[in-house]
């Protein structure tokens, strides 16, 4: 596509005698811009365009010819390192899915990324659709959960964390998380269960001190009834 796109352009601007020393070629992922004197064109149609955010071709087009899920796959896991390419690593991850629907470990990190976004919506379709490939995998009843409980489904957020829990217990954030919803949901007893579980799994976790605490309210809340 560049090949013809320079091809366009000489044709079009007859006056740039060396074009890739002239001109600005930029991508947006999809399409191939050039940018002469600050107008950007089409070259292949000769149309001029708006200006869009992008980065220069050799940083950001990638040539994925062929490329089959676990490739797509890979390149999503760089455009996440990279930490700023957030839309390009879901266009990736959804170009794995084209590639092989059936593939449950790309439909959580799609998930995931979504649900860092604030996309709860769309979190949620990933997460569900990767329990429909894989009803057993628990970091997706796990997330499924997790989302559910943010967005105030609290009955079916407890399910799936559950389903977390019994298909591995010893995964601490689930047990963290049932505890936290199962307060909610009013069953404390359930819930320091869970407490219990967390303290024992991750004594030095990053929100352990909270589970303490919420055991600590509960044999206090004990003694005082008892009495």
């Amino acid at each position: 596509r560049l090949r013809r796109a320079l091809g366009a352009l000489r044709e079009k601007l007859a006056q740039a005698h060396a074009p890739l020393s002239e001109l600005r070629v930029l991508s947006d992922g999809k399409d191939i811009l050039v940018e002469r004197g600050g107008a950007r064109l089409e070259p292949l149609s000769g149309q001029f365009v708006l200006n869009f955010e992008t980065r220069e071709l050799e940083e950001s087009v990638r040539v994925m010819a062929g490329c089959n899920a676990d490739e797509w796959l890979a390149t999503a896991l760089e455009y996440e390192a990279e930490g700023k390419a957030r839309a390009q690593a879901i266009d990736a991850y959804d170009r794995a899915l084209w590639v092989d629907p059936e593939r449950s470990d790309v439909l959580i990190n799609c998930g995931t990324l979504c649900y860092e976004d604030g996309n709860l919506e769309k979190a949620t379709e990933y997460f569900r659709r990767a329990l429909a490939l894989d009803a057993e995998n628990a970091l997706a009843h796990f997330n499924l959960g997790s989302v559910l409980e943010e967005i105030g489904e609290l009955e079916a957020a407890r399910q799936h964390l559950r389903q977390a829990v019994r298909l591995d217990p010893n995964y601490p954030d689930a047990h963290y998380n049932l505890a936290f919803v199962c307060e909610k949901l009013g069953a404390s007893a359930e819930a320091q269960q869970h407490w219990e579980a967390y303290v024992r799994l991750d004594p030095a976790g990053p929100w352990c001190n909270y589970a303490r605490q919420r055991l600590a309210s509960f044999k206090t809340a004990k003694s005082a009834s008892s009495t």
